[in-house]
């Protein structure tokens, strides 16, 4: 009998963009933005069928939802939504709770898969994380804080000491500061 119930409730298989998935009822899909409900609504061909855990060998078939958000970022984004609509205190105290803790490249993620699917309740809430992070900042210390290196040059070195020092993971975490910033 639980097997029936799980087989009525209406489900979608989350895949990110490296292959991790998700399963979720279609309302917690649906709670994922705008850009999961669209796909979900129009993509009628688009299905999985997965075995049935009540283990009498029955399947279910779910609707695929294919979104290019990496699956860390997914599962972010998949806790934030069951967190916000179960959520009953502030957005001081969500954000606070949420973000807690969260480096700044995670953040930046964050903040490019939430404007993919068009979660307009994650956007607000990273930006204003990030917001608090730089709060009562100079510009200088701003620019140190996301490692962008281009506003405030280093000291003049020569070519391959410039070069030794800004590594590829600070170009990355720096042209997603700026990505994540031009969306704010």
């Amino acid at each position: 009998m639980a097997a029936e119930r799980f087989q009525e409730k209406k489900m979608v298989m989350l895949r990110s963009e490296d292959g991790v998935e998700f399963l979720l009822s279609e309302a917690e899909a649906i709670s994922c933005g705008t850009t999961v409900y669209v796909m979900i609504k129009y993509d009628s061909e688009n299905h999985v069928v997965i075995p049935s855990n009540g283990g009498g060998g029955g399947e279910i078939k779910c609707r695929l939802a294919r979104v290019s958000v990496r699956g860390d970022t997914l599962s972010k984004v998949i806790d934030f939504s069951k967190t916000h609509t179960s959520f009953s205190g502030s957005h001081d105290a969500l954000r606070d709770c949420f973000f807690a803790g969260l480096d700044h490249e995670t953040l930046f993620d964050l903040i490019l898969a939430s404007e993919y699917l068009q979660l307009r309740g994650l956007i607000d809430l990273a930006c204003q994380a990030i917001a608090h992070k730089i709060k009562d900042k100079s510009p200088r210390e701003i620019c140190g804080i996301f490692n962008i290196n281009s506003v405030f040059p280093l000291p003049q070195l020569d070519e391959e000491e410039k070069l030794a020092k800004q590594s590829q993971d600070q170009l990355e975490l720096e042209e997603k500061a700026l990505r994540a910033l031009d969306i704010v």
